[in-house]
C-alpha cells in the first residue's frame, strides 16, 4: 500500500525536477548590454547603472543615506573602484549590468590614457 504512494511521490518529484531544468534551458534571457566607444560612459552610467542602484541601494548610498558620504553610488568612479564589492551585494541581473558597464568604461579609460 505505502509503496504506491512512494512511487507516485517519486514520479512527481522527477517530473517537477525535469520541468524545472527545461525551464532553465528555454527561459528567455535578457539581451546583453551593448556598449560601444561612441557612447559617453557617464551618460550610460546614469541611464543603465544608476537605476539598478536606485532599485537596490537607494536607502544608504544616495543623498541622505548613511553610506553616501563614504560610498556615493551616483558617482561613476565609485563603481569603478569598488565594483567587486558592490556586485556581491546586488541581484544577479543588477550585478551583470554593473560589471558590463564597469568593464566597458575601464577599457575606454585605459584606451584614452594610452600606453
Amino acid at each position: 500500500m505505502g509503496g504506491g504512494r512512494v512511487r507516485a511521490g517519486l514520479a512527481a518529484f522527477v517530473l517537477v525536477s525535469v520541468l524545472a531544468a527545461l525551464w532553465l534551458v528555454v527561459a528567455p534571457q535578457e539581451p546583453p548590454l551593448v556598449l560601444d566607444a561612441s557612447m559617453d560612459p557617464d551618460s550610460v552610467f546614469e541611464a543603465v547603472v544608476v537605476p539598478v542602484y536606485r532599485a537596490q541601494c537607494e536607502g544608504c548610498h544616495f543623498r541622505g543615506g548613511e553610506m553616501y558620504s563614504t560610498m556615493p553610488f551616483d558617482e561613476p568612479q565609485v563603481t569603478l573602484e569598488w565594483r567587486g564589492e558592490i556586485v556581491t551585494q546586488l541581484d544577479e541581473k543588477g550585478g551583470r549590468t554593473v560589471e558590463a558597464w564597469a568593464d566597458w568604461a575601464s577599457g575606454l579609460r585605459e584606451e584614452a590614457e594610452g600606453p
